[in-house]
């Protein structure tokens, strides 16, 4: 599940760092973050006949969740995954959907036998 202030921060970092990306209609960043601030931890759903407050981690049911996992994954991605692992990718291969990732690895240390 994505941390609350973590996935919220990822948005804010992909937001700053490509703004000259975004439409010219895109509304102020301030604005912008309040809005998904809100979604991200005022998200009430209905079960049945009761209301719930969903208290912890992503409500993946609201129209933003996908593009928020995504932004999210990838900033931990660009941040934490490749620059710790990357020397150890098959010819950098990292491929991913959303929030799932699949790379092969390869430890260097350890020396690959083709043979077997």
């Amino acid at each position: 599940n994505i941390d609350t202030t973590l996935g919220i921060e990822a948005v804010r970092w992909w937001i700053l760092h490509y703004q000259e990306e975004l439409p010219e209609d895109f509304p102020p960043v301030e604005l912008f973050m309040k809005i998904l601030t809100i979604i991200r931890t005022e998200s009430v759903f209905e079960f049945g006949e009761t209301l719930w407050k969903q208290v912890v981690g992503t409500a993946m049911g609201t129209p933003c969740a996908c593009s928020y996992a995504t932004l999210s994954y990838g900033w931990h991605e660009d941040t934490e995954l490749i620059p710790r692992f990357s020397h150890m990718t098959m010819d950098g291969f990292i491929r991913r959907f959303i929030d799932n990732m699949l790379g092969v690895w390869h430890d260097p240390a350890m020396p690959l036998d083709v043979d077997s």
